[in-house]
């Protein structure tokens, strides 16, 4: 008897926080209006009606679901402009995109539901998902630390784990639970409660059985790393099974931007450009290794030099970055899953097309001659190997000739020299400079590789495959012959070597 009188004021007690909360979110909703009204009014439509088209614009249902997909939550936050919007449809087919944006579109339009609470941007129902959305908001690994004065310091990273969020109502079900607080969620369900403009916040957080609302477990990402998060790297690099999923991975663990970013997309951030020292610092490595013959010529042997106010030319650390990066995509393990992409691999290729030749041209040497002695050998009259005796030949190739210690410069120095910096300011008998070949050829390339009648796997680093001729990564990934070398090759790094 104790207990069913228990039970009974239970669900009394139940009934009347259920009311209370409804009667309150009314008031704050409605002004003083009455219950009367409330009865009277017609609950919310649906997101999206059966067999309606979208329509894509700001301000429209479908917008809004498009918004709410966790997997483009920043390529729509990256401001799309208003043209953009008039055509987002094109966007959705656009090649290389259309898959992965159209099955976030139909996620986010066909499994929508009107949740417990509006918002909660930071909690995913997938750990992939939230990993996807730290790495396109936090491109850069940057210096993280503790809160006491950086007493600690760590990589600020891509974590995920368990939210674990504290109960949303003080006397509610927690997050994850799936049932209703009591038997009235069932009678108020079946007045369509559930959809109410205004009482639904209320009916949907505590009849979650009821309103269909069970969100189960949630994860979060963060940049600290927490005892029982995962490395978002680990997480998104087992489930890549398509080009743009292993981009992804290869370019934040790389630091490098390709075609996963929709920033990349929008124009906001260049294709290969790469992040050094803990991401306060950004190169533009298309344009570095466009411009990678400079190191070549013999015209000027000190632009690429460091000189005060400018750093040295820096085409080794953008070919080595470039270099991980298709190593990384290449990688024997994933490659007869994204093999599948087509697409995928046809947008890969189209977004490295102008880098390619140029790398091929440039950077190849560098991975030829990984060492100075080498290099010189090959290229003598390159920058960092070259070096003027006399005045004339210094002066004429656009340095900077010091009589005092009879040295060839790139910059007039501050003090303790008398600078000469053109032809007539040189003796009338001019001097020697170390012997000049010819200048290299524009393009280096490897030789055509030995066609063998067995299928035995020959493993080449990525530069060595691009110079064969083979830029396309479609045409390698897979190959039954062919595979990516996986690691580090030597390197020569001409902006090392500048005094």
């Amino acid at each position: 008897m104790l207990r069913q009188c228990f039970n009974m004021k239970l669900q009394i007690t139940t009934l009347l926080a259920l009311i209370i909360s409804w009667e309150a979110e009314s008031m704050r909703s409605r002004g003083h209006s009455s219950r009367g009204d409330f009865m009277q009014r017609e609950p919310r439509s649906a997101l999206v009606s059966q067999g309606s088209h979208l329509h894509y614009g700001p301000n429209t249902p479908e917008w809004n679901a498009l918004e709410r997909a966790t997997n483009i939550n920043a390529l729509v936050r990256g401001g799309l402009n208003v043209n953009m919007t008039k055509n987002m449809s094109k966007l959705v087919n656009a090649p290389g995109r259309s898959h992965a944006l159209y099955s976030a579109l139909q996620t986010a339009t066909s499994s929508y539901a009107l949740q417990p609470k509006e918002g909660n941007y930071g909690a995913y129902k997938t750990r992939v998902n939230s990993c996807k959305d730290c790495i396109a908001f936090y491109p850069k690994i940057e210096q993280g630390g503790s809160a006491d004065g950086h007493y600690r310091e760590w990589p600020a990273q891509c974590y995920v784990g368990d939210c674990k969020f504290e109960d949303p109502w003080a006397a509610g079900p927690p997050d994850t639970s799936c049932g209703d607080a009591g038997w009235e969620c069932w009678y108020w369900g079946l007045q369509d409660m559930c959809k109410h403009v205004h009482y639904g916040g209320t009916m949907r957080t505590l009849c979650k059985a009821t309103c269909g609302t069970c969100t189960g477990q949630k994860f979060c990402f963060s940049r600290d790393p927490i005892a029982y998060y995962d490395d978002c790297q680990q997480v998104l690099y087992a489930d890549a099974t398509q080009v743009m999923d292993l981009s992804r991975v290869c370019e934040y663990n790389h630091q490098i931007q390709v075609m996963s970013n929709p920033q990349v997309w929008f124009g906001n951030i260049k294709p290969f450009t790469i992040y050094l020292n803990m991401g306060t610092k950004e190169l533009d490595c298309t344009d570095i290794i466009q411009g990678g013959g400079k190191v070549y010529a013999d015209d000027d042997s000190f632009d690429t030099v460091k000189k005060p106010g400018t750093e040295a030319f820096p085409l080794g650390q953008c070919c080595e970055r470039v270099h991980k990066y298709f190593t990384c995509v290449g990688n024997p393990e994933k490659e007869k899953l994204i093999s599948k992409d087509a697409e995928g691999l046809d947008f890969l290729d189209q977004a490295s097309f102008n880098i390619l030749g140029a790398f091929n041209s440039y950077c190849q040497p560098l991975f030829l001659y990984p060492s100075k002695p080498e290099f010189c050998e090959k290229y003598p009259t390159s920058d960092p190997c070259v070096i003027y005796t006399d005045c004339l030949p210094c002066v004429e190739h656009k340095g900077v000739w010091c009589p005092e210690t009879k040295k060839c410069m790139s910059h007039e120095p501050s003090k303790g020299c008398t600078p000469w910096t053109e032809p007539h300011h040189c003796p009338p008998i001019g001097g020697t400079t170390t012997p000049s070949p010819p200048p290299p050829p524009a393009t280096t390339t490897l030789g055509a590789g030995v066609t063998t009648t067995t299928i035995t796997p020959k493993h080449n680093w990525w530069y060595e495959i691009v110079g064969s001729g083979n830029y396309f990564a479609k045409d390698y990934i897979p190959d039954k012959i062919q595979k990516v070398k996986q690691g580090h090759p030597g390197q020569f790094h001409p902006e090392a070597t500048y005094a």
